[in-house]
């Protein structure tokens, strides 16, 4: 991943892990092989004069996907810090 503009960047190539994790939970609109903009904001993902971003949300499926690899990878590290 690496800065765009302020508060948006790029994600290219998108991380083999990533991919396959959301083919295995995938319930719709996949994650996509590369973002040429992201922005974690709704005021950012359209700014006036600026090229369209994608808008990652709770429910985008890269969010889903980066945060089901988490947890999977460091389920039992996670209930030992509780």
């Amino acid at each position: 991943m690496k800065k765009r503009e302020r508060h948006r960047c790029e994600i290219t190539p998108m991380r083999v892990q990533i991919l396959n994790r959301d083919r295995m939970i995938g319930t719709g609109e996949r994650v996509l092989s590369r973002y040429e903009r992201i922005a974690f904001w709704k005021s950012l993902f359209a700014p006036q004069g600026q090229q369209l971003a994608a808008f990652v949300f709770p429910g985008h499926p890269l969010l889903a996907a980066c945060i089901d690899l988490t947890l999977k990878r460091n389920r039992d590290l996670l209930r030992r810090v509780r």
